[in-house]
């Protein structure tokens, strides 16, 4: 956990050398920043894509690993930037991070076998349901109970094979 705080942090301060101070951003700055930072991240994952022989039209099938891993490298720290702009402190943010990646690879691990990338989404705003607090509505009929975070109500069933598995 140590050397990840380390690493957020070296990103933060240079992101504070250069200007970028996240208490101080008004809510347009930072989504501002975010989308410059999105738009820099995918431009980076290119890159490194580019640094492979992944067209299957063509002979080569190779992978530059020093400037791979160099783009990579650099798509991380946009990718950090990103997060810094909501969770600014270091030690919160890479906290979370460690919780929040260990309980995307729980998830990952039940869906193995199980998991089409439709049935269990939210018919509103396509959330995945296996991540998503869904609330309970005691007192309410069964087809009105369950709703997902964004508010809509959830078919039982749909909330039952989420719940199982």
């Amino acid at each position: 956990m140590t050397e990840l705080y380390e690493m957020i942090a070296a990103q933060r301060n240079l992101q504070e050398k250069l200007g970028h101070h996240f208490e101080q951003m008004t809510q347009n700055e930072r989504i501002d920043y975010i989308k410059e930072n999105a738009l820099a991240l995918t431009d980076e994952v290119h890159e490194a894509l580019a640094e492979t022989g992944w067209k299957s039209w063509a002979t080569s099938r190779h992978v530059n690993r020093e400037p791979y891993l160099g783009e990579l490298r650099d798509a991380w720290q946009f990718l950090t930037n990103m997060m810094l702009a909501v969770e600014p402190d270091p030690v919160k943010l890479a906290d979370w991070f460690a919780d929040a990646l260990s309980e995307k690879h729980d998830v990952n691990h039940r869906r193995v076998g199980n998991y089409d990338g439709v049935s269990t989404k939210c018919p509103s705003c396509k959330r995945a349901l296996d991540e998503v607090v869904i609330t309970e509505l005691p007192g309410f009929a069964d087809a009105l109970r369950y709703r997902c975070a964004c508010g809509v109500v959830l078919d039982p069933g749909v909330v039952r094979r989420v719940l199982v598995d």
